[in-house]
């Protein structure tokens, strides 16, 4: 996995967490996707584009894809391999396939279990939060879907600890009366 991580994402580093599986059903795909350890040097160009190389029946479609992950998840890397995705159509064209959106939900249904498994532990969860934390929450106000999902995954620092704490943890620490969290956006 890790050599393959290296080629695929022409990377040195090694994957913070790899997710292998396949999908069998309505649509069929397997996929190899790695969460890098460290921030790639691209991750906030404008164009917001996905890593993620897709093929059909092992033949090279396209890298920079549209659609087959959301741009909140721009970190990612890997590959997705289809049969059922026609292999004669354009880049274009296959934006637009409903395929590739069942495609990208159960990528990012995924995604998300597997994150949210590992947030179970804190220092783990830390040095993905501390790389990616930023790109993640621009998901919570461009997926409406998996707001609540997302919400679950996001750390925040307060003045009350010294530590990456989730809203739930703040919640229940909260005084009494306290009816609002005010909070100051940058660094």
């Amino acid at each position: 996995y890790k050599e393959f991580y290296h080629h695929v994402a022409h990377s040195f580093d090694d994957p913070w967490h790899t997710v292998h599986f396949r999908a069998e059903g309505a649509i069929e795909y397997t996929s190899l996707l790695f969460i890098p350890s460290t921030r790639p040097l691209d991750l906030f160009e404008p164009d917001r584009k996905s890593k993620v190389k897709l093929y059909v029946n092992r033949v090279f479609i396209a890298d920079d894809l549209d659609g087959l992950l959301p741009p909140y998840l721009r970190f990612v890397r890997g590959i997705v391999d289809s049969p059922d995705l026609p292999l004669n159509v354009s880049r274009e064209m296959l934006q637009d396939n409903p395929q590739l959106k069942k495609i990208q939900k159960g990528l990012v249904s995924r995604l998300l279990k597997d994150l949210k498994a590992k947030s179970k532990d804190d220092a783990v969860y830390s040095v993905f939060w501390s790389a990616f934390g930023a790109v993640l929450k621009e998901g919570l106000y461009e997926d409406f879907d998996r707001r609540d999902d997302i919400l679950d995954l996001c750390r925040f620092m307060t003045s009350s600890a010294d530590e990456w704490r989730n809203l739930k943890d703040y919640v229940a620490s909260m005084k009494d009366g306290q009816d609002a969290i005010y909070y100051i956006t940058g660094e």
